[in-house]
């Protein structure tokens, strides 16, 4: 059993609760500042350029030649097509 008094233990947990509690304020005031700027971003046609620049890297991705990287060996092809698709979906979505 340790030395430390209930009453340090609680001290701490308040301190951590607070912390905690500031992370998530920050994270909320955060969120609901800049979505209505993306949502601003693509208010004005712009979503016609970004499916296009889509469509454009997943038509390059989904080729069948050599991968992109020349630091890739040729067996290594479709894992790297894979993420790099997955990483284009998500960043495009």
């Amino acid at each position: 059993m340790g030395s430390s008094s209930p009453i340090g233990w609680r001290r701490r947990l308040r301190a951590y609760t607070a912390v905690v509690a500031a992370a998530v304020v920050v994270k909320a005031a955060l969120f609901v500042w800049f979505v209505p700027i993306g949502g601003a971003a693509l208010a004005d046609g712009d979503r016609d350029d970004v499916v296009e620049r889509r469509n454009h890297l997943v038509a390059l991705l989904a080729d069948a030649g050599p991968p992109s990287s020349p630091l890739l060996d040729e067996r290594f092809a479709d894992e790297w097509r894979i993420v790099a698709l997955s990483m284009t979906a998500l960043e495009t979505a």
